[in-house]
C-alpha cells in the first residue's frame, strides 16, 4: 500500500482565522464626558467605526473603535416638561443638543503564524467579519455598560449579536424568483 503525500498549502494562503490565536482583548483608549443635562429620555446612537490592523513579526493587533452619542430627543419625542424641544437660538438646522459622548478603543492581540507582510487588508476583513467583532463585543459591552453608569447617562446594555446561521426563507435556491421565458 502506497501512502501518497497530502499537498500542503502555503502558510500565508491559509485563512488568517486559522493562522492566529487570540491572546489578549484591552481597553486602550478612553474618552467620556456628561454635559450635566440629565435627560432619561436621551437618543442613544452606537457607531463601531474605525477598524485598524498592525501585523509584525509573531503578532497582529486589531483595533476598534466604539462612539456611543446621548442626545436630547427631538421635538417629536414624548418627553415631560418639553425637554425635547429644540431652543429657538440653535436654528433649524441645527442637530440635537449632544448630552453625553463615550468613545472608547479596544485591541485585540492575536500570536501570528506566517509572514506578516504577506497579510492583505481583504484577509483582515474577512477575519473582522467572520469572527473578530464577536470577539471584542463583549468587551465593548460590557465597557459602555460601566461607562454610562459612572457618568450618570442613561444606562446603557448594548444587545446582544447574533449570527445569522440558519438561511431564512428568502435566501434558499427553491425561493428566489426564477426566470422565465
Amino acid at each position: 500500500m502506497s501512502v501518497e503525500p497530502v499537498p500542503s498549502t502555503p502558510l500565508e494562503q491559509t485563512p488568517l482565522i486559522a493562522r492566529t490565536q487570540l491572546r489578549d482583548v484591552r481597553l486602550v483608549a478612553v474618552e467620556a464626558r456628561n454635559n450635566e443635562q440629565a435627560s432619561p429620555n436621551a437618543v442613544v446612537e452606537v457607531a463601531m467605526e474605525d477598524w485598524s490592523y498592525r501585523a509584525e513579526a509573531g503578532k497582529l493587533f486589531v483595533r476598534l473603535v466604539t462612539t456611543v452619542r446621548y442626545n436630547q430627543p427631538g421635538p417629536d419625542a414624548q418627553t415631560p416638561s418639553g425637554e425635547g424641544e429644540a431652543s429657538p437660538e440653535a436654528g433649524p438646522e441645527a442637530g440635537p443638543a449632544e448630552l453625553g459622548r463615550i468613545v472608547v478603543a479596544h485591541t485585540a492581540d492575536f500570536d501570528l503564524a506566517g509572514d506578516p507582510a504577506a497579510i492583505t487588508s481583504e484577509q483582515v476583513d474577512e477575519l473582522i467579519a467572520a469572527n473578530l467583532l464577536f470577539i471584542i463585543f463583549p468587551y465593548v459591552r460590557a465597557t459602555v455598560h460601566r461607562l454610562s453608569a459612572d457618568l450618570m447617562l442613561p444606562p446603557t446594555v448594548l444587545p446582544y449579536l447574533r449570527r445569522n446561521l440558519v438561511p431564512t426563507t428568502a435566501d434558499t435556491p427553491d425561493n428566489r424568483e426564477q426566470d422565465t421565458e
